[in-house]
């Protein structure tokens, strides 16, 4: 993917979770469009209820594109109740000037955020030896093309973000899961661990960036 990041691009390794298909970031509406069809052959009848939350990604592939962003995929899974769930997944690399302590990165993160976010609930987490941080928020954005027409619609998701520092801090990866579907957005908690837990970086002497599935 056309994501350089400097003369030492990293990779990152990820186990991605079944069930999601993957969205190209370089053409939006494309991208919409192709999740507008794979949700409409699953949901048949149920598929109006998937527009407003078409629009929202569509906004948020945008906004991503500008943000390292090297993976979003589509996904439909069951609830336990039986109702079928549809979220996003975007995966993302953001450099920093220098090295730095993972930890003391995570804390630096931690006090930013409680900053700009006292709404967002985060937890750092250790695995495998790694300390992670997770933070779950329920945040409402502006819907529709026009971007400057501040009367647009307003839509509220749920959205899991896990945050994995490199062994020397110097970089980050992100990985977050969008649902329209606040209800059950909680339910994916155990599987966004596991993914983070997943995420690998590698170095490369390639000129870009790109995800290892």
């Amino acid at each position: 993917m056309n994501n350089p990041i400097d003369e030492y691009p990293t990779t990152i390794t990820a186990n991605i979770p079944g069930g999601y298909h993957e969205l190209p970031l370089t053409d939006i509406p494309t991208a919409i469009a192709r999740s507008e069809s794979i949700v409409q052959r699953q949901l048949g009848d149920a598929y109006d209820t998937f527009a407003e939350a078409a629009q929202v990604i569509a906004n948020l592939l945008s906004d991503l594109r500008e943000q390292n962003s090297c993976y979003c995929g589509i996904g439909q899974h069951a609830a336990p109740d039986g109702i079928l769930v549809t979220s996003w997944l975007t995966l993302s690399i953001l450099k920093y000037d220098s090295a730095r302590n993972p930890r003391l990165r995570i804390a630096d993160l931690v006090a930013e955020r409680t900053t700009d976010r006292p709404d967002i609930y985060m937890e750092a987490v250790n695995i495998g030896g790694r300390t992670l941080l997770f933070s779950e928020s329920t945040p409402t954005y502006r819907v529709g093309a026009d971007k400057s027409d501040d009367d647009r619609p307003t839509a509220t998701i749920h959205q899991i973000e896990a945050i994995i520092p490199s062994d020397d801090g110097s970089r980050i990866a992100t990985a977050i899961l969008s649902t329209a579907d606040i209800a059950y957005g909680q339910n994916f908690r155990p599987m966004m661990m596991s993914l983070a837990a997943s995420i690998q970086f590698r170095s490369t002497t390639a000129g870009t960036s790109s995800l290892t599935l």
